[in-house]
């Protein structure tokens, strides 16, 4: 006999909590269900974060049980007959207003960031970013030979100093880097102001393609504070997208060069959610 699938809705909450509800079957032992979140993991015996299911849902809390940077999956676990039964939650309802403007939390270091998703196969899941540094990608720019990047770089503001930095690394070669500064920019939303510093730098594409290695190349992007803070990578995590590569595109660019002859340059996001630039051979 198929087994029905188990729907889980779940909401943001202000403080940025998960909440999972999930609709119980008749029979189902109400009193005695937790929620498991799985890490997504191929070691054998990931972190598991286990919470009691009550009718008001399980809350998956910032302040404890907190989602290690991954993908988790979600599981309703209840007493049968012969053991506890596991069952994964399939995507219902996703309220997730609260990760967008104007309801979006105040973004602090470290940065903890869950937005849950449905996965390709209909499953509930939460994708989880833990990082000491961030810098936010907001607008990204493609106008004829040049591209912009506007974000925003987490942690303190300095009044003065040095300039913040835009900094583009080769993962062919990781000593090939490209520098540009950036100038100031606004918080992308009123709730941002006072978390951080914003910027916005243009940089010729045509620059990312002055070397003659053949076939792709990727340049990672990264913002170097002014202060001396080692630079962190711009990404894009503070929203409702879990994964932005194929959601979050951007036109390419061609640039004619003497060694490698015509080339396409393209940002785009990684699967991480991060921000990279490809240059890329094009036909002759």
């Amino acid at each position: 006999m198929k087994i029905p699938f188990l729907i889980a809705d779940c909401v943001i909450e202000t403080s940025g909590d998960i909440r999972v509800r999930v609709a119980p079957e008749a029979g189902m032992p109400v009193h005695s269900m937790f929620l498991s979140a799985k890490e997504d993991s191929d070691v054998q015996g990931g972190n598991v974060v286990r919470l009691p299911l009550t009718s008001d849902g399980a809350v998956l809390r910032r302040t404890y049980g907190r989602l290690t940077e991954g993908r988790w999956n979600l599981f309703a676990e209840y007493p049968g007959a012969s053991g506890m039964i596991q069952r994964r939650l399939r995507a219902g309802v996703q309220d997730l207003r609260r990760l967008l403007d104007p309801l979006c939390p105040r973004p602090a270091l470290p940065l903890v960031s869950w937005i849950p998703y449905r996965t390709a196969d209909g499953w509930l899941a939460i994708r989880s970013w833990e990082r000491s540094g961030h810098a936010e990608a907001s607008d990204i720019e493609v106008d004829g030979d040049d591209i912009t990047v506007g974000g925003w770089l987490l942690g303190p503001s300095p009044a003065a100093g040095p300039e913040l930095e835009l900094e583009l690394r080769s993962r062919v070669d990781p000593a090939r880097t490209i520098t540009a500064v950036a100038k100031p920019a606004p918080a992308p939303y009123p709730a941002w102001e006072g978390t951080g510093q914003g910027f916005r730098c243009t940089f010729p594409a045509g620059d990312l393609a002055l070397g003659k290695a053949p076939g792709d190349e990727l340049w990672d992007v990264y913002a170097r504070p002014g202060d001396g803070r080692e630079p962190v990578r711009v990404a894009r995590l503070l929203d409702d997208i879990a994964d932005k590569k194929e959601v979050c595109t951007y036109p390419s660019t061609e640039v004619r060069t003497t060694a490698r002859g015509p080339v396409r340059v393209r940002p785009f996001y990684t699967r991480d959610n991060a921000l990279s630039v490809r240059v890329a051979d094009m036909a002759p």
